[in-house]
């Protein structure tokens, strides 16, 4: 449930909106990193900032 919650924030672009008290979600966690296994296949792969 908290996986589907965080990608329907980012889907209704509300992920950097601060909600109950809390800080607003980091812009870098929108996306997922990539596998380290697809990073050492393919060496033009960049890892997402953030991770």
């Amino acid at each position: 449930q908290i996986v589907s919650r965080r990608q329907d924030l980012i889907r209704f672009n509300k992920w950097n909106e601060p909600w109950f008290e809390k800080p607003a979600g980091n812009v870098n966690h929108e996306l997922y990193p990539l596998p380290t296994q697809a990073l050492n296949v393919n060496p033009k792969l960049k890892q997402n900032p953030g991770y």
